[in-house]
């Protein structure tokens, strides 16, 4: 279950800066994560982030996330498995299609969660939420309509945000064993995700090694626009619990 509990949100981080067009260093991740770093750091604060760590988020918070999720995870599934189609190594299109695979268990492992939290199997959702439209809507056309790094860029975020908030979780897992999400926070702790992460990231230095420096452009502004949108989606969430 290594990847499973590891890769296992759609959250947001906060709203970053026009300082991400600065020049370009060698690696392109270098650009791209250190203009952003900074403000994963401040993620945890959010009210949806910090109370689901010390177990205070409400139980209707909770679940309009996962029903959201759920909705949002089965397109992000056939965004990765578009994206594996249009890479030409053996080894990058299985990378995708094995994140594609891992991504539909995570649907099971979403309703699984609601059902124990819950004690009854989680609705079909009525109505997803505009923030996840658009959210799902801007991976998928970049993912059909973009060129290949800036499609890959766009759906970098899903991977390096969760990875840096899991860094900030193993922090505070002392504090937070009594957490009634605990279940659900357990992948945070799982360090074997991190070498996925990184592996995405090798992927996309060698797409910007050789590509343009317009298009290097075009693969910052998909991963920043990305993470603004999971944002947006993420003060939503906490938005109605409240």
């Amino acid at each position: 279950m290594i990847d499973r509990r590891a890769f296992v949100f759609a959250l947001g981080t906060c709203v970053v800066y026009p300082s991400v067009f600065a020049s370009y260093p060698k690696e392109w991740t270098d650009e791209a994560e250190t203009d952003l770093k900074d403000y994963v750091h401040g993620l945890v604060s959010q009210p949806y982030l910090k109370e689901l760590f010390n177990g205070t988020l409400s139980k209707a918070s909770f679940n309009y996330y996962l029903e959201q999720n759920v909705f949002y995870l089965k397109a992000y599934a056939r965004s990765l498995s578009l994206l594996a189609s249009r890479f030409s190594t053996e080894d990058e299109i299985r990378f995708f299609s094995h994140h594609a695979s891992v991504t539909i268990d995570l649907i099971s492992y979403s309703r699984e969660t609601y059902q124990k939290v819950n004690q009854k199997e989680m609705p079909v959702l009525a109505k997803p939420e505009k923030t996840v439209l658009d959210y799902v809507n801007f991976e998928a056309a970049h993912c059909a309509f973009s060129d290949l790094p800036v499609a890959a860029s766009a759906m970098y975020p899903c991977f390096w945000v969760y990875w840096q908030i899991g860094m900030e979780y193993r922090k505070m897992k002392k504090a937070t064993e009594n957490n009634p999400y605990s279940d659900w926070l357990a992948g945070y702790s799982d360090t074997a995700y991190d070498e996925q992460v990184k592996k995405f990231g090798r992927i996309l230095n060698r797409l910007a090694s050789n590509s343009s420096s317009a298009t290097r452009k075009e693969m910052l502004a998909a991963f920043v626009s990305d993470v603004v949108t999971k944002n947006l989606f993420l003060r939503r969430v906490t938005r109605y619990g409240s």
